[in-house]
């Protein structure tokens, strides 16, 4: 199962991104992937919610899209969409094709929110509430 190693990059990925933001947390991750990268979104999902625990990741949503496989024929320039892992063209039944669309794996979009404060803060060893503004 290589979701769960793909979730651990894409953690890294969002703490990166996160790292001079520290008051706001991962909210949502956005995510391409193209279907020749055999990834199963589901088992990908569900990783990333178990490996985030007590992460900046933590409360996120991992949300991905799928990329379908597409294919320039190389015979007579028309664009398919290669469904069932049939690698023909649509017009000419031509096998000579460019693949143009299907190998994404790639994080498009992370969106944080602020951590609500708290209304306390340290003193001293000891916990203190902030005056109201």
């Amino acid at each position: 199962m290589h979701e769960a190693s793909i979730a651990m990059s894409i953690l890294g990925i969002a703490r990166n991104a996160m790292k001079d933001q520290p008051n706001a947390r991962v909210d949502r991750i956005d995510v391409a992937i193209g279907r020749l990268r055999a990834v199963e979104p589901e088992l990908l999902v569900r990783s990333f919610s178990y490996l985030a625990k007590d992460t900046i990741c933590a409360e996120a949503t991992m949300h991905p899209r799928e990329v379908p496989i597409t294919a320039k024929c190389r015979s007579c320039n028309a664009i398919s969409e290669i469904r069932h892992f049939r690698f023909e063209c649509e017009a000419c039944d031509c096998t000579d094709l460019e693949i143009l669309s299907g190998r994404e794996l790639r994080v498009e979009k992370i969106t944080a929110v602020p951590v609500p404060s708290s209304g306390f803060e340290m003193v001293k060893g000891q916990m203190e509430r902030e005056p109201v503004r």
